[in-house]
């Protein structure tokens, strides 16, 4: 049995900084959530922030995901952008 979660509005995820990752946040205005394949996706315009120790930023902006949390797979489906900004020293 699937069970599929609709997030509609404002959507906000973050992930903290762990072991062996940064911080990210992501935003959306609709995302599902399959919790037995633990695949989420839409195909609404997507950005990610992702702030690194050295206060650089990185953001990414794309129209449309595919994640598959078990396997780490991310793709970005189109009209993909990416900001740098280096973090002063």
């Amino acid at each position: 049995q699937n069970t599929q979660i609709q997030l509609i509005g404002n959507v906000n995820l973050k992930q903290d900084i762990g072991k062996n990752n940064s911080a990210i946040q992501i935003l959306t205005s609709q995302l599902f959530l399959n919790t037995d394949t633990q695949i989420a996706n839409t195909n609404q315009p997507v950005k990610f922030i992702q702030n690194g120790s050295d206060n650089s930023q990185t953001i990414i902006h794309a129209l449309g995901v595919y994640a598959n949390q078990k396997t780490g797979e991310i793709k970005l489906l189109s009209q993909t952008r990416i900001q740098y900004a280096p973090g002063v020293k």
